[in-house]
Parts: structure tokens; sequence; C-alpha cells
């Protein structure tokens, strides 16, 4: 439960009415939740795989990050309409009826999180994309900056001190700026470079597993949110992807060798 530096071991941080379970790496809960929900989708039911669906989720909800939940929620909605080739009616009943609960469930501490949010800002505006306006085009007017960034910067330096200006003063974060806070970092150059390994796996999207796909979709939905390139732990979940996806090709590759050979 005690997820953040600042954290004592008497005070156990609690947000919209629940106490936080920070699971450090919430990015590897998102994998074992796409990888069972598959499960689901294309094998006979099975009471393991709802298990390992089930604690998942629950982790992601224990994180009490509204879009990690919203946004995980709204894959497994997505992928039973349009990846459940069993089209198996009890199983989207029971899917439905429990996404119905949870939301009836948690809207209400939603809710009081998003007033909780306004009256702390003194403002209606979306600090996000403020914040993502000010990084973008007022932080610096260097063309360097625009090119490469401001690269790591140490908390201790010039450059560091600024950045916790203007975190302490206006709430202004590169975490919470998404693909921008990355490009704060690296630049147009580096951002490119980056996306390019995303756009690779896209090309192969129809040699992909379902699994694969929902991963891609939730993080295209995060780019603006939470972008993976933000954090080590999610920079190291998706280079465990790419890993994956990578052998999962090659494996495919040598069984179409093989049947070739034996024909």
């Amino acid at each position: 439960f005690l997820g953040r530096i600042t954290d004592s071991v008497m005070d156990v941080e609690q947000r919209m009415g629940l106490w936080r379970f920070y699971l450090t790496g919430v990015h590897f809960a998102i994998f074992v939740l796409l990888i069972y929900l598959e499960k689901i989708l294309t094998a006979k039911f099975n009471n393991k795989n709802w298990f390992f669906f089930l604690v998942a989720l629950l982790g992601i909800v224990g994180y009490v990050s509204r879009k990690q939940i919203y946004v995980s929620l709204a894959i497994c909605f997505f992928a039973f309409l349009f990846y459940n080739k069993k089209k198996n009616l009890i199983s989207l009943i029971f899917t439905l009826v429990g996404a119905y609960l949870g939301f009836q469930y948690l809207m209400e501490s939603m809710s009081d999180l998003n007033t909780m949010t306004v009256e702390e800002l003194e403002s209606d505006d979306f600090i996000r994309t403020l914040a993502s306006s000010f990084f973008l085009f007022d932080f610096s007017q260097s063309p360097l900056y625009f090119l490469f960034g401001t690269g790591m910067v140490h908390a201790d330096s010039p450059l560091g001190q600024l950045f916790a200006y203007y975190q302490e003063n206006y709430h202004y974060y590169t975490v919470d700026c998404g693909i921008v806070g990355y490009y704060t970092h690296f630049g147009i150059v580096g951002t490119f470079l980056f996306m390019l390994l995303v756009v690779n796996v896209f090309i192969k999207w129809k040699r992909l597993l379902v699994w694969h796909k929902l991963y891609l979709i939730y993080n295209c939905i995060m780019f603006q949110m939470a972008f993976w390139g933000n954090s080590y732990l999610g920079l190291l979940s998706f280079i465990l992807y790419l890993y994956i996806v990578e052998r999962h090709l090659e494996e495919n590759n040598a069984c179409v060798i093989n049947n070739i050979q034996l024909s």
C-alpha cells in the first residue's frame, strides 16, 4: 500500500474513499488482464481464466486511477463486442452486468474526485491540457529544445529546479502530459524514433494475437493521459511487449517454413 516515497508506515493513502493499493508497475496488471481476457474470449469456460482476469482487474481498480480504470473497462467491453469468437451469450451477459454494477459503484467516487481536483486547482480548465500547451510552446524557444528536448534532468540541477518550480506553483508535471511529456525530454527526434517501434508493430497487425492488439489499442488511448514512455516501469513493460510480439512472429514464421518444407 505504501507506493510513494513520502508515505509513512501508519499513513496508508486513500483516494476516492478507497485505500489505495499503489501497485508498482500497474502496466503488468494490464498484461495479465489482457492475456486472460483473450483466453476467456477464445477458449472454453475456465474458472482459472476468470480468476486471474478478475485479480488483475481488482489490482487496476485498487490502483485507484480514473484513467486506468475507465480505459481497462472500455477495452474489455470492446473485446467482447469485436473479438468474442465463441459468441458466448452467458459470458457476455455476465460481463455487461458486472461492468454495470462496477460503474455504479465507482461513479460516485469518481465524481467526488473530479470535484476535489477542480477545487484544488481553483479552475475548471483541464490541467493536463494547460501543462501540455505550456511544454509544447512556452517552456523554451530554443531550436535545440524542439529537436532534442531537455534530456533526462537531475533534480538538483538548475533545470531540475525549474521543473520543480512549475510543479509546485502550477501543478505542471511532464509525466501527466502523455506523449508531450516524453517530447519535452527527448524532442521531436526522440519521439519520432520511439513511435517508429509502435508503427512497426501496427504494420504486422494481422499476425498479432488478440491481446497484442488490445494492448496496442489500450496504449493508443493513453497517449495523452499516461504515455508509457514517461516511466521506467512503463518502458520496461513496453520492451517486454515488443519481445513477446517478436517471439510470436518468429514462431509463426518457423511454422510457415516447416509447413512449406513438409508439403
